[in-house]
């Protein structure tokens, strides 16, 4: 495995645990102009904006989640926006995945041993 695809599957990763352990149990207990709230909507931007070429399309499609969630959010939509951090999570979940054994055997109809 080469270290772009590592370092791919290990970025995919931590932006994943951000989003599900930092943003999203702040985003539903915060009002929508919280000046940290802003701040870790910004963080995400700004790191999938830096990392975003180590996933291809989804990259680009995943910078238009976090902005529209910020968006949502800002509008008084706090559930549209969970629910799109919530996809962007599974996305970057699987991303932090693609191509280890445990994939490529469901991928290849065989059983997953984790």
């Amino acid at each position: 495995m080469s270290l772009t695809v590592k370092r791919s599957h290990r970025t995919a990763w931590h932006i994943y645990l951000f989003i599900t352990a930092d943003l999203l149990p702040l985003a539903r207990n915060v009002p929508r102009r919280d000046p940290h709230l802003a701040a870790q909507f910004a963080a995400l931007n700004a790191n999938l904006r830096e990392n975003a070429p180590l996933w291809n399309v989804q990259g680009p499609r995943l910078l238009l989640i976090a902005r529209k969630a910020w968006l949502l959010h800002q509008g008084g939509d706090a559930t549209g926006a969970q629910a799109l951090l919530r996809i962007a999570a599974r996305w970057l979940f699987d991303l932090s995945r693609a191509n280890t054994p445990h994939r490529r055997r469901q991928h290849e109809g065989g059983m997953a041993s984790e």
